[in-house]
């Protein structure tokens, strides 16, 4: 079915239209090879006796040939490892001559990592599974687990989508006779790197591809003969024809905003015989390689020369890209990695927790992040996966959303505050945040619009519908939202334009808390300039939902409630003098303005402000106009990070003490050379990546096409270069930027392209298809996207006279002309908009 789809791909789209095509012309070694399947065969490697150090889980029934099957690993507690050197990695060997391995995880007396790894058996049988761990900060090896059976049946299969053409690329060879043509060639004759000079000689081998694929499954064979093997290993990729190579995160555990501060060994098992079946979750790229990063440190390996050998390799992928372009290949797939890592997060490692987000990846170990399952993300969250067949995150998406909670606030005896969690009304025991209401709806909507599993079956088969699902405390979805909009209208008087907290704790003053996810700032409280335009998105969406059920009136009633607040949003926040928008105004009538760029973005991205005022907003950005007296000025606005801009402009310790600036009992100071000081924190000075996605929605909505897309294509540029895994460090510390980690918010920078660039976006009429394609960009589209519980293939092209639409097996595949708008209805009609 697959290949069949591709081939319809190829047809309706054209080859380089669809997918990402060739970076400049064929290399004179570049051919298609006569490559067959690798044949499995048991390793040499000497386990030693079975051991209950490894916990080790696989499925209890049979299983059926082809059928993806997880193990899951974790080590025995009893056998914890000292803190701060608990570092782990999981090696599974699957009883068919396969190897699998993945990290990094954790193990003391506190954090327990259990770790899951996927593979599919291609041959019936009863097959041997066994474990082990290894510690990468101390010599401690955990013994191999005794092996638990699993049975499989059915006929034999073999893995979709072999890539066949292609270049074997190595580091010099040994000799003549051990030239990485030989991992092409099903014979026991093998690659063998030469001897390294140096512990940390890149000895490698791999394949450079014809074309940039969407890769699936990696497998590394690695001859008997091999008498010594890299204590570590790591997996690389390139999207440039190997300029530039990354290493995937599951795979490699010295990431490189640690180099420095952390040391693994991994002391790798010599697989000799076994082939490593590693999976590749997605990423995008035309060449991958297996490389040595630091020699066989084992001491019976001391007097042998340091090699590395490949006996065979195999890489499976498919042409079709999630995302693609007009403009090649190389462009395509930064986008797509982009979206893989910081989107669905797929390729990056869960060290301790689940997708959920409870525990992110601390350091050394931040990567991509899927989610966090507290209603601050909630719109982000279902932004980043609506629209995907994600399905374990959808379901936890949806879980979290069914059980928003509102409850009292603990200052008024209004009970439609909108928890943090189900369990607690404070963001991290820092009080309330009041901007948890209008997030609730808008999710809500984004959620109920998109049509995907808008409801639930209970165990006898009865269906829910959204709005009437019940959470913990049996309140139905329609109750908590008009809750939660009755509180924000009455409680915090939005009925008069503009939502204030009256919450004494939350007074925009120096002894207050911060209302929203920039906790640090206590100049958030009152009349905030960033929940009052979240207050303006909430009644658009709450417009929606009543347009979506038919209620008319109120739909108008709430466009009306919206178009006040965003005139009086216009004359409270906006500062003519400067030319964009202040914080907040606080409960002594004091109005605040620290050049928070990340405030005027929501303004310029959620509607609230005007086109002319949206243009000097820019241009105080753009630095073709100084605010005098900023700490930031000009290009430097975005010049310290390049990937977003400074998250304020005026450095908070300017007003004098005391400060408008949470310090976290003193550990967080916000004077110059601090902790948190201007540039040295992210909350003033610093950044956060997600701020970018407001940033060019802001510039798409008002200063066009063009312009977003030239500040887009700085972020894809500096992502080309280390894939934005930046965590820079000051003589305090960390936390100077928010990318990876706890920051799964930065996956709506690549969404970008699919909401904004491409224009599809849920409203209560249907999937709206309003393409906004710069001038360099002469078609765009997404492959795959979830709309009305259907399959979508979107492509939007300059020119086309009139849409197109072709449905083959259950994807219907769409094009219009990117000039218009367009409506695909719940009903699957597809309608022009005027």
């Amino acid at each position: 079915m697959k290949r069949a789809v591709t081939v319809l791909f190829i047809a309706l789209f054209g080859f380089t239209a669809l997918f990402s095509g060739c970076s400049g012309g064929k290399e004179p070694e570049m051919k298609e090879y006569d490559l067959t399947e690798i044949t499995y065969e048991n390793s040499l490697y000497e386990k030693g006796a079975a051991a209950k150090d490894v916990v080790l889980t696989v499925p209890g029934k049979k299983v059926a040939t082809g059928e993806e099957i997880t193990a899951s690993t974790k080590i025995a507690s009893a056998k914890s490892l000292e803190k701060g050197k608990e570092a782990v990695y999981f090696v599974v060997d699957w009883g068919d001559g396969t190897w699998s391995y993945i990290g990094p995880g954790l193990h003391n007396s506190e954090t327990q990592s259990l770790l899951s790894q996927a593979h599919t058996y291609k041959k019936a049988g009863e097959y041997s599974v066994s474990a082990a761990a290894f510690a990468m900060q101390t010599e401690t090896a955990f013994a191999w687990s005794a092996p638990k059976t699993v049975t499989v049946e059915g006929a034999d299969v073999s893995y979709d989508g072999l890539i066949k053409t292609l270049r074997p690329i190595s580091s010099p060879a040994y000799s003549k006779e051990f030239s990485a043509e030989n991992i092409t060639d099903s014979k026991s004759t093998y690659f063998k790197s030469e001897a390294s000079s140096d512990v940390y000689d890149a000895q490698y081998a791999g394949y450079l591809f014809d074309q940039t694929y969407t890769l699936d499954k990696l497998e590394i064979k690695i001859p008997t003969a091999a008498e010594v093997f890299p204590s570590n290993i790591a997996v690389e990729y390139t999207i440039d024809k190997g300029a530039t190579w990354h290493s995937l995160p599951k795979y490699y555990y010295l990431y490189d905003y640690s180099v420095g501060r952390f040391s693994p060994i991994m002391r790798f098992p010599n697989p000799k015989g076994a082939t490593l079946c590693l999976s590749l979750n997605g990423i995008t790229a035309d060449g991958i390689r297996i490389i040595s990063k630091l020699v066989s440190l084992n001491l019976n390996d001391l007097d042998k020369e340091k090699t590395l050998c490949v006996e065979e390799m195999r890489v499976y992928g498919s042409l079709r890209t999630l995302l693609y372009t007009s403009l090649g290949s190389e462009y395509d797939a930064a986008l797509n990695n982009m979206q893989a890592i910081f989107g669905t997060a797929k390729t990056e490692p869960v060290v301790s927790g689940s997708i959920r987000g409870e525990n992110t990846n601390k350091s050394p170990f931040r990567t991509g992040t899927a989610m966090i399952a507290s209603t601050e993300w909630l719109e982000w969250s279902g932004l980043k996966f609506n629209f995907t067949d994600y399905g374990a995150a959808r379901s936890e998406y949806f879980e979290q959303l069914k059980n928003v909670r509102v409850d009292v606030d603990g200052w008024s005896s209004d009970a439609g505050y909108v928890w943090a969690t189900n369990d607690s009304p404070e963001h991290l025991n820092l009080g309330n945040h009041y901007s948890l209401n209008p997030i609730f709806i808008i999710a809500a909507r984004n959620y109920l619009l998109m049509g995907n599993e808008a409801g639930e079956f209970d165990d006898g088969g009865n269906y829910t519908d959204f709005l009437d699902l019940k959470n913990r405390q049996n309140q139905t979805m329609r109750y908590r939202l008009e809750k939660a909009m009755s509180y924000m209208l009455n409680t915090l008087d939005g009925k008069n334009g503009i939502m204030t907290v009256f919450d004494p704790e939350h007074d925009g003053t120096v002894n207050g808390y911060s209302t929203n996810y920039w906790d640090t700032h206590r100049s958030f409280g009152y009349k905030s300039a960033y929940e009052n335009a979240l207050f303006y998105a909430s009644l658009l969406a709450y417009a929606d939902i009543a347009e979506y059920e038919g209620n008319a009136s109120a739909a108008a009633e709430y466009r009306e409630r919206a178009a006040l607040t965003k005139t009086m949003y216009n004359t409270l926040f906006w500062d003519a003098s400067k030319g964009r928008y202040i914080s907040s105004v606080n409960v002594d009538g004091r109005k605040l303005d620290f050049g928070v760029t990340f405030v005027n973005f929501y303004a310029a991205a959620y509607g609230v402000a005007d086109t002319a005022k949206a243009k000097l907003v820019y241009e105080w950005l753009d630095g073709k106009r100084i605010v005098e007296g900023d700490t930031s000025q000009g290009a430097d606005i975005y010049g310290r990070f390049k990937y977003a801009a400074r998250a304020n402009t005026l450095d908070v310790s300017s007003t004098g003490a005391p400060y408008f600036w949470y310090d976290h009992g003193g550990a967080l100071p916000c004077t110059p050379g601090t902790f948190g000081g201007y540039g040295n924190q992210m909350q003033n000075g610093g950044t956060i990546f997600y701020i970018s996605h407001y940033d060019l929605i802001g510039r798409l909505n008002n200063t066009g096409a063009d312009d977003a897309f030239a500040r887009f294509g700085v972020i894809v540029d500096e992502f080309k270069k280390d894939e934005l895994r930046r965590n820079s460090y000051t003589e305090h510390g960390e936390y100077v930027e928010g990318v990876i980690g706890e920051f799964p918010e930065s996956g709506l920078v690549p969404y970008t392209f699919i909401n904004g660039f491409l224009g599809i976006n849920a409203v209560a009429k249907g999937l709206r298809i309003k393409p906004a394609l710069p001038s360099a960009m002469e078609y765009a589209g997404i492959s795959q996207y979830f709309f009305g519980n259907r399959e979508y293939s979107i492509k939007a092209v300059k020119g086309l006279s009139a849409p197109k639409v072709e449905k083959y097996g259950d994807v219907y595949f769409v094009q219009v002309p990117a000039e218009k708008s367009y409506i695909i209805t719940l009903d699957n009609r597809l309608i022009e908009e005027a």
